[in-house]
């Protein structure tokens, strides 16, 4: 899961454990890379807003979901106080679930790739001047006898705007086979 609606992009792993990691812009350009453990949750979506990022999860055992809200500010990660919300997840798969819940969860969206190709994405002005601040995606498919190769890769790129690239940090380094 990845989302970006302020100065910073924000992951999760689908793979366990499940961490958030904050690639936030200051005052300075691009800071440090934040990785934040959330041990004890899991985590079914994440949303960002230009104040920070909110994860939708549900605690370990809980009958219930909880909203984990993270303020990123001039290239600072806090985490804020956990909101429960109280409706209970039914205990059985066979139990429909509460349609309030259902809505919920289709709030808190992620991007996914937009197919094959290369695109960028510019993020918010992060009170920079003289740079600007794009994730940068390639998603390419590439057949091979027995199978098909699937690779994605995302750069967080600093540059001029004249379109020199001074930094890149990079975000996403996938590669799927599928066979046949």
């Amino acid at each position: 899961m990845m989302c970006y609606a302020g100065p910073y992009v924000a992951m999760i792993p689908y793979a366990s454990p499940q961490t958030l990691v904050v690639v936030p812009v200051g005052p300075d350009g691009i800071a440090p890379t934040q990785t934040i453990s959330t041990t004890g949750y899991g985590v079914i979506g994440m949303k960002c807003a230009t104040w920070g990022v909110e994860l939708l999860v549900r605690e370990n055992g809980a009958d219930h979901l909880s909203r984990l809200p993270f303020r990123i500010e001039d290239g600072t990660v806090t985490q804020e106080p956990q909101e429960v919300i109280s409706w209970t997840i039914p205990k059985s798969n066979s139990s429909p679930m509460p349609l309030e819940i259902t809505r919920m969860e289709d709030e808190y969206s992620q991007f996914g790739p937009r197919g094959l190709g290369d695109w960028f994405v510019r993020l918010p002005h992060a009170r920079t001047p003289e740079h600007e601040y794009v994730v940068h995606f390639v998603s390419v498919e590439k057949r091979l006898p027995e199978e098909l190769e699937t690779t994605l890769r995302a750069d967080l790129l600093e540059r001029t705007f004249d379109g020199h690239v001074t930094r890149t940090v990079p975000l996403v380094r996938s590669r799927v086979f599928e066979g046949e």
